[in-house]
């Protein structure tokens, strides 16, 4: 998550590697904006767990992981390491989703 747009801006540079070193940026930016989105369905995944006691996926607690993900932003320096720590968690679960769709 780091190395990749430092990986991509080299490639680019290299003449050679430019059309890979697009697209692999391009995938980086859109797996950023999946794991944003995603994040707000996480996050009231969890808050169902902790108050219902089960995992319940409905537009009631997305909605409310979304709020209470927004207004962790309010917070100083602890509001965006929530966000990457969510954001971390939900790249991580979409790299491995891929990887045993790929693998399997």
């Amino acid at each position: 998550v780091v190395l990749t747009p430092m990986v991509a801006t080299i490639l680019m540079v290299s003449g050679i590697g430019l059309a890979i070193g697009a697209a692999l940026l391009l995938a980086y930016f859109l797996l950023l904006l999946v794991s944003v989105s995603l994040g707000g369905i996480f996050a009231g995944a969890v808050l169902s767990r902790y108050f219902d006691g089960e995992v319940t996926l409905s537009l009631k607690w997305a909605l409310l992981g979304t709020v209470v993900l927004a207004l962790a932003l309010f917070i100083p320096y602890v509001g965006l390491l929530i966000i990457a720590f969510v954001g971390l968690i939900i790249i991580g679960g979409i790299a491995s989703m891929l990887y045993t769709r790929i693998c399997a």
